[in-house]
C-alpha cells in the first residue's frame, strides 16, 4: 500500500464528510471554496497551528470566526446545498502583482500565501478529525496536505483520493480533464496576467504548459504546470493495485504552482459534489 494520507479513505471506507476545497473558475474572479462544520475547527488547535506554519507577522492575525485564517482570507459565505450544520467561507484567488521568490517583502507574494498557509492550518487541523454522520450522506472524497515554506520543493504537496472520486474521473475522463485544465489556465492568468500576455502564438505556448492527462491505457491521472517538469500524479503503488489514488508531487517549488494544480483537483472535486447536492 502506498503511503496514503488517510488508509480508510484510500481503501473505501465509510468516512462522512469533514471539508470540502472546491474551485469555481467561472466567476468574474476565480475563488476558493472551504465548507466543514465549524464545531470541528477547535479554536486551541487552530491557533497553536497557525504560530508553526505562520510565523512571519506580516501575514496578519488567524481569524476563527466568519473572517478565518490569515488576514481573514476567507470570508463567511452561503452555499446553501450543504447539510446542515456546515458552513462555508471563500477566498479570491490573489491577483496582486508578482516579485519574485527572492523579493519576500512584496505585498504580492503575502496576498499568495495568506490563503495557501490557511489551507495548510485548516487541512492539518481536520485530516484525523472523525466527523458525525450528516443527514445527506456526504463522504469525504479527498484529503490534501501541502507545506508552504519559501525554498526549494517548498510548495510540495499529496493528496488522498477515495475510490468514488477515482471512479467519477475515469468515467467522466473528457469532462474532468478539460475543465480542470481550463480552471488552471484561468486561475494562472488572474494570477500572472504577464505570463500569458503578448501574441496569440505566445498565449498559446503558455497555455500549453497546463495538462490534465493519463496513461494511454486509460489508468491514472498527471496534472501538469509550468516549472521544471512540475506536476501531481497517482503513485504506481495505488495506479496498479488501490481502490482509490494517491497523488505525489514533482519538483513543487512556489505557492503559485501549487494554487494552480489545486485549482485543477478542486475544480474535479466540484463537479462531483454538484452531482451530489441539490440545486447548484
Amino acid at each position: 500500500m502506498p503511503m496514503t494520507l488517510d488508509p480508510a479513505l484510500y481503501d473505501g471506507a465509510v468516512v462522512p464528510l469533514r471539508y470540502d476545497l472546491l474551485c469555481d473558475h467561472t466567476e468574474k474572479a476565480p475563488a476558493f471554496y472551504f465548507v466543514c462544520r465549524p464545531d470541528m475547527l477547535i479554536e486551541e488547535r487552530l491557533v497553536r497551528l497557525a504560530e508553526l506554519y505562520g510565523p512571519d507577522p506580516r501575514l496578519g492575525s488567524f481569524g476563527t470566526g466568519d473572517e478565518l485564517g490569515f488576514g481573514g482570507v476567507f470570508v463567511a459565505c452561503e452555499l446553501p446545498s450543504y447539510p446542515d450544520g456546515f458552513k462555508a467561507w471563500r477566498a479570491e484567488v490573489p491577483n496582486r502583482t508578482l516579485g519574485t521568490l527572492e523579493s519576500d517583502n512584496e505585498e504580492g507574494w503575502l496576498a499568495m500565501k495568506r490563503p495557501q498557509i490557511t489551507l495548510c492550518v485548516l487541512e492539518s487541523v481536520l485530516q484525523y478529525e472523525e466527523a458525525p454522520s450528516n443527514d445527506m450522506e456526504l463522504q469525504q472524497l479527498f484529503i490534501v496536505q501541502a507545506m508552504c515554506e519559501q525554498k526549494m520543493h517548498g510548495a510540495s504537496m499529496a493528496a488522498t483520493l477515495s475510490p468514488a472520486f477515482r471512479q467519477w474521473i475515469e468515467t467522466n475522463r473528457g469532462l474532468a480533464e478539460s475543465t480542470a485544465r481550463q480552471a488552471m489556465v484561468t486561475v494562472a492568468e488572474w494570477m500572472w496576467p504577464d505570463y500569458f500576455s503578448g501574441d496569440k502564438f505566445s498565449r498559446g505556448m503558455a497555455e500549453r504548459e497546463y495538462r490534465v492527462w493519463h496513461h494511454e491505457d486509460g489508468r491514472g491521472l498527471m496534472i501538469d504546470v509550468p516549472g521544471n517538469a512540475t506536476g501531481i500524479y497517482v503513485d504506481g503503488h495505488s495506479l496498479n493495485d488501490g481502490p482509490g489514488w494517491h497523488l505525489d508531487c514533482h519538483n513543487l517549488d512556489t505557492v503559485i504552482q501549487q494554487l494552480e494544480l489545486l485549482a485543477g483537483l478542486c475544480t474535479m472535486l466540484r463537479l462531483v459534489r454538484e452531482s451530489q447536492l441539490p440545486n447548484r
